[in-house]
């Protein structure tokens, strides 16, 4: 992998961890149960996603 591929794998991890913080804290500051279950929901998406990239850089 080029110096260039690797900056941009850490800049994808590190917005992927922003989306996982930011999709808790909605879900923890929501009061409506379906908006609360939508949120969890995606950061354990981006919680998969961050773990895939960083299965790749390890690979």
């Amino acid at each position: 992998m080029t110096s260039k591929e690797l900056d941009f794998l850490k800049d994808t991890l590190s917005q992927e961890q922003q989306a996982i913080k930011k999709c808790q804290t909605y879900a923890e500051h929501s009061n409506d149960q379906t908006l609360k279950t939508l949120f969890t929901q995606a950061a354990q998406r981006h919680e998969t996603h961050y773990k895939k990239i960083l299965t790749q850089l390890n690979a």
